[in-house]
């Protein structure tokens, strides 16, 4: 029940603010359920396509999609994907956990700002 409520929570989030899985579901699977960095960053990955298909939906029905800018920014996202879960591997847990928590912090202090 808790991994459902989790699902809504990332959904609501990702689909009103733009994140989701990273900021919300990893986390949430490394402290609350245990899941190594790898692993949580896997299963969030597994999570964000249904979520990410109907927010995209919803969102092009809106009008709220550039999809140029789309296009490009997937690129480089693919590109980055196939580098990330090797350095999951080749990186220790502890600098794993750390990096995430600050780009978190400094992520946050920017939105503030």
């Amino acid at each position: 029940m808790e991994a459902v409520l989790m699902g809504v929570m990332a959904g609501l989030l990702s689909s009103v603010m733009g994140v989701g899985g990273g900021v919300i579901i990893v986390p949430a699977l490394v402290f609350l359920f245990g899941f190594s960095m790898s692993t949580a960053a896997g299963t969030s990955l597994a999570v964000i396509i249904p979520t990410a298909v109907m927010g995209v939906f919803r969102h092009h029905m809106a009008g709220n999609v550039q999809w140029r800018a789309a296009i490009l920014l997937a690129l480089g996202g693919i590109a980055g994907a196939y580098v990330g879960p090797w350095l999951l591997t080749v990186l220790p847990e502890t600098w794993l956990k750390r990096a995430f928590a600050i780009l978190l912090v400094y992520t946050a202090y920017r939105m503030v700002r």
